[in-house]
């Protein structure tokens, strides 16, 4: 597992996060001054799974709700599905190309995404189909253990 922040391409200063760490909170653009356990990710690129650090144990995860790819959902945290159950796919990512874009296995023509390119706080992040727009560019961070101790 890497611990990393998926800053927002467009303007670094700004990252994947939320606004409280429970299961159903929508993902948003969060400051990278915000509160760590807000912004901090796990990405395990085993199984796909992004999960907030702050969450807990397992830990919550980047979800597509109702395990659909109609519309352009908002994403949310969940708790992790076990890999046998087959909307499992709705919870797991790819980590694509070197402007980095990430794509969802269960719909994979559609990426993580800014809703309407506005790089302001609490923007919702949402699943959109894939078009190569800087609103769907990330900055995987990683970071250690000392990095996270200095953002607090």
């Amino acid at each position: 597992m890497a611990l990393c922040l998926f800053e927002y391409a467009m303007d670094p200063t700004l990252a994947l996060g939320v606004t409280n760490q429970q299961a159903g909170a929508q993902l948003s653009l969060q400051s990278v001054s915000n509160n760590p356990n807000n912004i901090t990710w796990n990405f395990n690129p085993l199984n796909g799974l992004i999960t907030l650090v702050g969450s807990g144990t397992p830990g919550l995860c980047v979800t597509i709700p109702n395990s659909s790819c109609n519309g352009t959902p908002v994403l949310q945290l969940a708790q992790p599905l076990p890999t046998s159950n087959p909307n499992s796919k709705y919870q797991q990512w790819r980590v694509l190309g070197n402007t980095t874009y990430l794509t969802s296995v269960g719909c994979p023509s559609c990426v993580i995404d800014v809703q309407n390119r506005q790089a302001v706080v609490g923007t919702p992040v949402w699943l959109y189909p894939y078009n190569g727009s800087p609103a769907q560019q990330w900055i995987v961070q990683s970071l250690m253990m000392a990095d996270l101790e200095a953002i607090v």
